[in-house]
């Protein structure tokens, strides 16, 4: 892996991880370069580590003890001497446990000056020896890409006696001061060097390196005493399967070769080259890694191709000028608006439809699931619903996977805060005790059964979402409303659109160049459209 691919990818990361910490609320920080800064982590903690310091085993450093994703020093020639002056401990157990509340006490400091989400990417800890070789731990930077810092914690008091660090800032030479539990953020590219004790008792260290992140990542790595810095973006194992569906080259997806850098790389290459066209088809939901040239995507979650997620509400605007739209499509997405939402969704779209533009609505297709519900057919409705993929949050609850309840988890469902944060956040999912994600907690078959008589998904999705509101005081919404194929047209018609065509076989035929059309066709209600030249609004469903 070239160096300037290197470079140019943790760029990426940074803006990535950027973007992502703006766009949760948090205030932007002014672009100035870091020298350094500090803090102090609590009382508490720095006499936690020094009751197991001394009793934690010493290990020694080794050029071979490195995660095979990471870079490590271009030669051997340091071990003897880190072994003799720098003995590094191991991380036990209780040490890990420390070193994870350690990370979680430094993560707003480090993030708030940062200005971008961080991961812990290693840990080292060790201690300093009186007499350190000044020829060896002499000054010198760390030739981290910008993106990459360290965070250094220093467990007994810095200065003669027990040793600091020395940093060069123009032709000054500045020393870290500070009580034990002192925290200096800084760029390792400094010059800088470190100051052994005077005495007999070691200086007490723990390096953190930190490396942007999209999503603050709650995981530890340690990743070997000669590990230095990832070569590059964890997140890029994550990109890889969506590249490839996008058509980037990848021909092997390995975590130990860190391949799919080049694809990511030519993926925003191409993005730049595409920068001159202007898109006329709008693409509502289309998921945070969604990206076409001739598309806007407009997604609520945060991606590699959605920097700036868009907040779907009752108030919504899209940033898209009137009639400027040919092609506009949704699919699976409208199921996860309230009622509220929707209308303004819908009325943001007739406006920015051209006269004679098209519109492709794919929706969950309930009329299929009712009569798989009439049928008995319990197992099609399951894989139609994917409802086996949350079953065990729902057996946990004491609920039993009858017909009603995976029917009643198709028209309504939600998650906890215990369960996860976001449908995309993978590595949020806790699996914690009291997760849960299903359908709306009623267990009286019966119940169900006579709701369901109506026949009508919009009537019993709002009484699911209303049960669940009265029930519950921790909920974030899954599926929240739905429709017959005549009770959507109704729907549709009121706000100012009149339907082309539901033939399923039709409409695939006639969008098939759309983004992803075959994508959950089966089990999709596939609805084409076009606007009536008024529409109304006011018209309450």
């Amino acid at each position: 892996m070239d160096n300037d691919t290197q470079l140019y990818m943790w760029g990426l990361q940074r803006l990535l991880a950027q973007r992502a910490y703006e766009y949760a609320g948090n205030e932007a920080v002014a672009s100035k370069p870091l020298t350094y800064t500090s803090t102090r982590i609590s009382e508490e903690l720095t006499s936690d580590f020094s009751e197991i310091w001394l009793e934690t085993p010493r290990i020694e450093y080794s050029y071979d003890a490195y995660d095979q994703r990471y870079t490590r020093p271009s030669s051997d020639n340091s071990s003897e001497t880190w072994n003799l002056w720098v003995p590094h401990l191991e991380l036990t157990d209780p040490m890990k446990n420390l070193v994870t509340r350690l990370c979680e006490e430094l993560r707003h400091f480090v993030q708030s000056n940062l200005g971008y989400f961080v991961s812990f990417v290693n840990v080292r800890v060790y201690d300093c020896l009186q007499g350190m070789d000044d020829n060896y731990f002499g000054w010198h930077s760390d030739s981290f890409p910008d993106s990459i810092k360290k965070v250094m914690i220093y467990l007994t008091p810095l200065g003669e006696r027990f040793g600091t660090t020395l940093v060069k800032i123009g032709e000054e030479i500045r020393a870290f001061e500070g009580p034990a539990g002192t925290a200096y953020l800084f760029d390792n590219n400094l010059t800088h060097k470190a100051v052994g004790p005077t005495g007999n008792d070691p200086r007490r260290a723990i390096e953190l390196t930190i490396a942007p992140s999209v999503y603050p990542d709650p995981l530890i790595q340690a990743a070997g005493t000669a590990a230095n810095w990832p070569a590059l973006p964890f997140d890029i194992y994550d990109y890889s399967q969506q590249l490839q569906k996008m058509g980037f080259d990848i021909n092997v997806v390995s975590k130990q070769k860190n391949s799919g850098s080049q694809a990511l790389k030519q993926f925003y290459l191409q993005r730049e080259r595409d920068s001159d066209i202007v898109p006329d088809n709008l693409n509502i939901g289309g998921g945070p890694n969604f990206y076409q040239p001739e598309w806007i995507n407009l997604d609520g979650a945060f991606g590699m191709a959605n920097y700036y997620p868009f907040k779907f509400n009752d108030k919504c605007y899209f940033p898209i000028q009137s009639e400027k739209i040919n092609k506009v499509y949704t699919c699976h997405t409208f199921e996860h608006f309230d009622e509220k939402t929707l209308s303004r969704v819908l009325e943001e779209t007739h406006r920015v439809m051209a006269p004679d533009a098209e519109f492709l609505i794919k929706i969950p297709d309930y009329d299929l699931y009712f009569s798989l519900y009439e049928n008995g057919d319990t197992k099609s409705l399951e894989q139609g619903t994917l409802i086996h993929k949350v079953s065990k949050y729902i057996q946990n609850a004491d609920i039993e996977l009858t017909c009603e309840t995976v029917l009643s988890f198709a028209l309504c469902n939600y998650w906890n805060s215990a369960y996860g944060t976001d449908l995309y956040e993978k590595a949020s999912i806790t699996d914690s005790q009291g997760a849960y994600f299903g359908p709306a907690k009623i267990r009286e078959k019966d119940m169900l059964k006579e709701m369901f008589k109506s026949r009508s998904p919009y009537k019993i999705s709002q009484a699911l979402r209303a049960f669940v509101i009265t029930t519950e005081d921790d909920f974030s919404w899954g599926h929240q409303i739905a429709f017959s194929f005549v009770e959507l047209r109704a729907f549709l018609e009121e706000r100012g659109f009149v339907v082309i065509s539901n033939d399923k076989r039709a409409v695939m035929e006639h969008c098939k160049t759309w983004p992803e059309i075959e994508w959950l066709a089966d089990r999709s209600m596939f609805v084409l459209l076009k606007k009536l030249k008024v529409a109304h609004h006011d018209k309450q469903y």
